[in-house]
Order: structure tokens, then C-alpha cells, then sequence
């Protein structure tokens, strides 16, 4: 194991199993894994993990989500309101009464419809 110091106070430490973990000044924690994933712990309580692929999954205190990928990039809010802008500029807005709000790269309504729940 090596520890690494800083001036500006940031730890650095290297695992033997590849493992690099930073502990910068502010407290920020960051996990760099040997497979290429990486997992951050803010002092607010938010978590951030980019897994090998690149996909980023971010946890929020107020207990929101967000999910980034090449694709597109998603929010789900814990009142279960989930917002997803696609890389094509689409965003679907989807509510837990079932309504789907849709709009065009724009930002035009192209359609905004409750559809009925399966029982």
C-alpha cells in the first residue's frame, strides 16, 4: 500500500488491488477500481458511480436520482415524477397518475396524455 500527501492536504492511497482512493480537502471521497468503474461520496451526502462503460448514476440526499448515459439522461424524483431527455433532444416526462408528457427537441408538446394503469 502507498499513501501519497499533498500540500493542499488531498490523500491518496493505492490499494495492492488496484484500488486508488482520494480523499480530497473537502472531504470528497473517490474510488478508482482496476475494472474502470469509480464511485464518489460528497460531503452533502450525494454518491456518484460511473461504471466501466462510462454510464454515471447519481444519488441525491433529497433522495432524487439521475442516470446519464450515451443515450440519454434521466431523473426520478421521489414524488415519482421521472424526466428523461433523450440524445436526440426528445423529453419524456412521466407522472405516477400516469400521464406522459412528451415534447420534440424543441420543446414543443407533442403529446401530454394520462394512459390508464394496468390492474
Amino acid at each position: 500500500m502507498e499513501v501519497f500527501k499533498f500540500g493542499n492536504g488531498q490523500v491518496e492511497t493505492k490499494y495492492p488491488d488496484g484500488t486508488n482512493e482520494i480523499v480530497f480537502p473537502d472531504n470528497t471521497i473517490k474510488y478508482l477500481y482496476s475494472n474502470g468503474e469509480e464511485e464518489s461520496f460528497f460531503p452533502d451526502g450525494t454518491k456518484q458511480k460511473i461504471n466501466g462503460n462510462g454510464n454515471k448514476i447519481v444519488e441525491f440526499p433529497d433522495g432524487s436520482k439521475e442516470i446519464t448515459t450515451k443515450e440519454y439522461r434521466q431523473r426520478i424524483q421521489p414524488d415519482g415524477v421521472t424526466k428523461t431527455i433523450y440524445s436526440n433532444g426528445i423529453q419524456v416526462t412521466q407522472y405516477p397518475n400516469g400521464r406522459v408528457r412528451i415534447k420534440d427537441e424543441k420543446g414543443n408538446v407533442i403529446r401530454d396524455k394520462i394512459i390508464a394503469k394496468k390492474k
